[in-house]
């Protein structure tokens, strides 16, 4: 079995700035929160969908993460290595 701890955004909000903040295109209004980079991924709503439907858009989004995951991880080296030089 798998547990989620959630969090409230005034939880995190002392952690700002973010590398990244991600909103999926619900139509929703989304507070803001201090961040490096924002991102719309216009993911449909699955709070109605059937279960096949339902995992393909958790599918989306974990696709979605590990590339975001990537892309913040090479973006962070890039700028150690231009911190790195800069101190040389």
């Amino acid at each position: 079995m798998i547990f989620l701890l959630i969090k409230s955004l005034d939880e995190v909000k002392a952690y700002a700035p973010f590398d990244a903040v991600v909103t999926i295109g619900c139509g929703d209004a989304c507070p803001w929160m201090r961040a490096k980079k924002f991102i719309d991924w216009q993911i449909p709503d699955p709070k109605k969908m059937e279960r096949e439907q339902f995992n393909e858009v958790r599918d989306l989004i974990g696709k979605n993460v590990k590339a975001l995951v990537g892309e913040l991880i090479k973006d962070d080296k890039s700028s150690e290595s231009i911190r790195v030089r800069r101190n040389e």
